[in-house]
């Protein structure tokens, strides 16, 4: 149980870290740099070269998750709302 909290956590984080990432790279775009060995812009490059490296998986799962989304629309529906009623789903005893 605790391995799977710590896994749960570490992902939460790794998710805001994640997330965080442009806002980062928005607000040391305009830093004061050295020019020569700057660690800022270097860390800059870094991050931006992971961000385009997860570009095609990030859409890859956004659309696995509108897919999710729009199964989980129809199948959170009841059957009545799904189906056509007919006389067997309508349970009519049909007798001559």
């Amino acid at each position: 149980m605790a391995t799977k909290r710590r896994r749960t956590v570490l992902l939460a984080l790794l998710c805001v870290l994640l997330l965080a990432a442009p806002f980062m790279m928005a607000l040391e775009a305009h830093h004061d740099c050295c020019e020569t060995d700057c660690p800022v812009c270097a860390h800059l490059a870094a991050l931006q070269q992971v961000l385009r490296g997860m570009a095609p998986t990030a859409g890859m799962w956004l659309g696995v998750a509108v897919c999710l989304l729009a199964a989980g629309g129809l199948l959170g529906r009841r059957e009545e709302e799904v189906l056509s009623p007919t006389p067997v789903r309508l349970r009519v005893k049909l007798t001559d």
